[in-house]
Order: structure tokens, then sequence, then C-alpha cells
């Protein structure tokens, strides 16, 4: 598993354009594969790479010379950028915190491990990253990590960030992109070419840096700064990989898929 793209950006405040929805992902579906891997027992030991990527987009906001009263989580899974975060809100860097996911197990877990990790200055609530509905300019923060690869609407997303944030407010994001999963995506594709010679989608499409400024720039946002970091994690055998995919949510999910 390798390869992502963290990016950050500023609001423009011209632009409300919205993106053409492409099915390619089944959002029920996700939506159970998330419930299920943030309920799980042991669940935390797949929080890992989820922690890891957090880490990388709070330490942005490090390099930021600014104050946030108000920040969104958008997709916050396990609450990975919320226990991140947690220094930028004892420093009053980040005043507030809202923390949302798409379903209530999902918020609970995130909840419990704040309590854990003693996260006091959040709060919580149930949102689809392809549904926004917070008023214009309510934040002048918004965070996400590792969920808007799962979007269908992209640049329809990145729109409604754009129109939540405040004029010169801030969106930082990490995601999947490139050639995360390549390894897995050409093995499934040999063994299936020469058992049932054909192919089908096992492995999810990632956005690719050539195309991330573009997607970015058709949801409003501006003045972009789009990195590239490699996180490798070796695992012994396909199994053991799917197996840590799925305690992470991030099964298949492909609307056409076998």
């Amino acid at each position: 598993m390798r390869y992502g793209l963290i990016f950050r950006g500023i609001k423009n405040c011209t632009s409300s354009r919205r993106g053409m929805s492409v099915l390619v992902f089944d959002r029920d579906a996700k939506r159970r594969h998330k419930v299920l891997s943030a309920s799980a027992a042991g669940a935390s030991e797949f929080d890992y790479l989820r922690d890891e990527v957090a880490e990388r987009v709070i330490d942005r906001l490090e390099d930021v010379n600014r104050n946030f009263k108000r920040a969104l989580d958008l997709g916050c899974g396990r609450a990975h950028v919320g226990i991140a975060a947690n220094k930028l809100l004892q420093r009053d860097k980040v005043h507030s915190l809202l923390q949302v996911d798409q379903a209530a197990p999902i918020i609970d877990a995130a909840k419990r491990r704040c309590e854990e990790e003693g996260v006091l200055q959040a709060a919580f609530d149930v949102v689809d990253e392809e549904r926004i509905p917070f008023q214009n300019e309510e934040f002048d923060l918004v965070v996400s990590s590792l969920a808007l690869h799962w979007v269908n609407d992209l640049p329809g997303s990145m729109v409604q960030i754009n129109n939540i944030l405040r004029p010169d407010g801030l969106f930082v994001g990490a995601m999947f992109g490139g050639d995360t999963l390549s390894e897995l995506r050409i093995s499934m594709q040999l063994a299936e070419e020469e058992i049932w010679s054909g192919l089908s989608n096992h492995v999810s499409p990632f956005v690719r840096l050539r195309d991330a400024g573009s997607v970015l720039g058709r949801g409003g946002v501006v003045l972009t700064t789009i990195d590239t970091e490699d996180i490798q994690v070796q695992f012994s055998d396909i199994f053991s990989l799917m197996r840590h995919l799925k305690g992470m949510g991030e099964n298949n999910a492909l609307m056409k898929r076998r």
C-alpha cells in the first residue's frame, strides 16, 4: 500500500459550480464497511495508517501562521485527525473542532477514542461527505484525511467545502492517489485473466497527481499546494493485505464489482 496526495488551498469567493456526478462507488456498501471496521473488536489494530496520515496533515497546519476559530473534520473515522489535532486545540491554534462522518456507529467509535485519548474540545455529528449540510462561510478550516477518495462527485464535494469556508478559509486534505495498491491491482488482473479470460475491477480508481490540481480548481479551491508522499506497508501475503484493508474499511465498494 503506497503513495498518497496531501493538498491544501484557500477558498475562492467567486466559485459556485457543482460537478457532474458519476456513480463509481456504492456509497451504501462503503457506509457498511466503515461502520463494521469502526465498531469491530480490535479496531485499533488497523488505526496505524490513518493515524500516521492524520499526523502529517496536522503537521501542515503547524506551518500556517494563523489561528482557526472553527474547524471541521470531514470523514473523521475513528477520530484520527481529532487526536492528532489535540495539541492544536490545547494551544488554541484551533479553538473548536467538529468531527463528522456518515453513520452514527462511526461517530460513537470516534467519541470513545477521543475520551480514551483525552481530546476534550471536540464535537460530533453525522454528515455524508457528498451532502454537506452546513451554512455558507461557517468554518475557517476544513480538514479531510483519507475520506474523499470514496466520493462519487469529488469536484461537487469540493464546491460544497468551498461554500462552507469563510473568506480566506483553508482546506487541508489527504487521500489515496496514484499508484496506491498497484501491486494488488496487477496481481488480481493477472489471476483473473488466467482463470476467467477476462477482467473486472477489484481496486478503486485513484486521483493522479496531474489531475488533483484540476479537481481542486473545479471545486473552487485556489492557491493550492499538492504534495505526494510514499507510505509503504509490507504484508507477508495477499490474504494479510486483504485483512488489513477490510479492517480499515477500505475493501472494494465499486458499483461494478464481481
